[in-house]
């Protein structure tokens, strides 16, 4: 007698990568030609483009939407003890909304912190500005403490030492997935500007207030979908009363957040009460800036100059 089972062999829950991008841009009769339009790169677009998380980790990053976080507001408003309502903006996803709706510096600031403070009950507003400039500081560091122990004293001299940034999330799991033992031994310790605002609020600003981090909710606004992979992860997370709880609760892309400001289009002036200070919280108006060099974050440039002083 034969079998009426199926073996499956071969399973793997590994998405591969698309030879090409999912939302390519063609350029007819190879004329340079100047794009006006608007191009969308989804979630979808960058999921199905990079290749770099499984299907399981695809899940989490989907929970991490719009429709997602207003149930979340939501219920929370008809809590006994709501939580804390914490939003945290990087300052790309800033300058995008600024060139978005058309605005400069300062009306952009009020237009985000009226919409979040009476749209969604907002309690507190930040920049990762200054989280970005403590990440870059300390790549700075340790990149001077490899190069001082392991290309001056190595022997021989000519011996290859790579240290790679480990800023963004989309390498990292990319390494940690295909390349393994060869690149994580490499990767640098300096956590992104989205970790280290996670631990400021967590813990910095939960001592400021006498709250527990399960009583605040912190949503990030970055520029990119693999931070809410990012938010996920085991080693940025806090243990209170028996239970983990994560630096970064939730995160928005530019993207997202962008449609999220767009269902009310409507700029008050007098009433917006600006961004929160990390520097003092008495203190509302925060700077918004970021670090010289264009390119990796500005990590590369800034590196390269603490070096060579």
């Amino acid at each position: 007698m034969f079998s009426t089972s199926v073996k499956l062999i071969g399973i793997n829950d590994f998405i591969t990568p698309s030879k090409e991008c999912t939302k390519p841009i063609l350029l007819k009769d190879n004329k340079p030609s100047s794009l006006k339009s608007r191009i969308d790169a989804t979630l979808s677009d960058c999921l199905a483009c990079s290749g770099c998380v499984t299907s399981a980790e695809t899940v989490f990053i989907q929970q991490q939407g719009l429709e997602e976080l207003d149930k979340l507001l939501s219920d929370n408003l008809n809590k006994i003890d709501p939580k804390i309502i914490v939003f945290s903006i990087s300052p790309q996803s800033f300058t995008s909304v600024m060139h978005k709706f058309g605005l400069n510096e300062r009306e952009c600031i009020k237009k985000i912190s009226y919409f979040l403070r009476n749209s969604l009950k907002v309690d507190y507003i930040f920049t990762t500005s200054i989280a970005n400039e403590i990440s870059i500081r300390e790549s700075c560091i340790e990149f001077l403490k490899f190069y001082q122990t392991n290309v001056r004293m190595s022997s021989p001299p000519t011996e290859h030492h790579v240290l790679v940034s480990g800023i963004c999330p989309g390498w990292v799991c990319y390494a940690e997935k295909v390349q393994g033992d060869l690149m994580v031994p490499r990767l640098s310790t300096v956590r992104s500007s989205q970790a280290i605002m996670g631990s400021f609020v967590k813990k910095f600003l939960c001592e400021s207030i006498a709250k527990s981090p399960d009583q605040i909710f912190h949503v990030c606004i970055m520029p990119c979908f693999d931070r809410k992979l990012e938010a996920y992860r085991p080693d940025l997370s806090v243990k209170t009363n028996q239970k983990i709880i994560r630096q970064v609760d939730h995160v928005l892309s530019t993207y997202e957040f962008e449609d999220l400001l767009s269902r009310d289009m409507s700029l008050d002036l007098d009433f917006s009460l600006g961004f929160n200070s990390i520097e003092d919280l008495k203190i509302m108006e925060s700077r918004i800036f970021v670090s010289r060099g264009n390119g990796s974050g500005g990590i590369a440039v800034n590196v390269f100059i603490y070096a060579c002083f």
